[in-house]
């Protein structure tokens, strides 16, 4: 009850939500604010239109777009590429079918489309859950704030979410 929700509050690039289907709504809503120089990858240009993976709600969504600058977080381990799962990496480079990530000092990665499809998901909204371990200096939004339950679990939720910030007080808004 503390905290003002802010239901026409700007958009913002950074965005910790409950659920996987608020995160999902969010990535679109993002993407399809993306102006610019944009990429596209639809899941029919690498499976068939009646594929289960179409339907897993915890799967990437049907079709995402991007462009340099995008974050997209690692959902699986890759020591040779020295990649860890829920990492946070951006794209700093696009040239055809090859996208460059990068993170932080770590040397960059080069990937192909169905590679970044398969293997990673936009980070433009992640789950309270997968951003345990980051540290934000920016402004970002935590989504579902209201529809956290307000149970032990759901404190520690709501605890995680607000302690990712730097600057707590400026840079968190809530929807």
């Amino acid at each position: 009850e503390r905290f003002e929700i802010e239901s026409k509050a700007p958009m913002t690039d950074i965005n910790l939500c409950w659920t996987n289907k608020t995160r999902k709504y969010v990535i679109l809503d993002r993407q399809r604010c993306l102006m610019g120089d944009t990429h596209e990858i639809h899941a029919t240009d690498y499976v068939e239109k009646d594929d289960k993976y179409l339907t897993d709600k915890d799967k990437q969504l049907a079709w995402i777009r991007f462009k340099i600058g995008s974050p997209f977080i690692a959902n699986k381990s890759n020591r040779e590429n020295d990649v860890a799962k829920n990492e946070i990496w951006k794209v700093s480079d696009i040239d055809g079918d090859n996208i460059t990530l990068k993170l932080g000092d770590k040397e960059p990665l080069t990937i192909t489309r169905r590679d970044l499809f398969f293997d990673w998901y936009s980070a433009y909204c992640i789950t309270i859950h997968k951003s345990q371990g980051e540290t934000f200096s920016e402004k970002y939004t935590i989504h579902d704030w209201e529809r956290i339950p307000k149970t032990k679990l759901g404190r520690r939720l709501r605890y995680v979410a607000q302690s990712r910030s730097k600057d707590p007080e400026n840079n968190i808004t809530y929807k």
